[in-house]
């Protein structure tokens, strides 16, 4: 499983719609669990975006489905990073060139 992680600002609609995240996020939810994934967390933030999203999902085009399924309703627009844990970044240094 694959971890990415997603900044998320929201719409002029998705503002207009803003007490409806929780329900939004069920929505996301079930999107995620329907392509094999999980959205492990979300938070609301300060700063540059309005909101950040932890997403385990099979492959890319999984998570390309779900953000484009999202964003699709017009309430966000999303840059998506793909996140590497503490175990790959130590393969990954161990398979370095030496």
């Amino acid at each position: 499983m694959a971890r990415f992680v997603q900044l998320i600002n929201f719409t002029q609609a998705g503002i207009d719609r803003f007490e409806e995240i929780p329900e939004l996020n069920d929505q996301a939810r079930a999107l995620a669990d329907e392509l094999g994934g999980e959205l492990v967390d979300f938070y609301v933030t300060l700063g540059q975006y309005d909101a950040v999203a932890v997403v385990d999902a099979p492959d890319a085009e999984s998570i390309l489905t779900g953000t484009v399924t999202m964003a699709k309703t017009g309430i966000i627009e999303t840059e998506t990073l793909r996140a590497f844990d503490e175990d790959t970044l130590e393969d990954v240094i161990m398979d370095l060139p030496e």
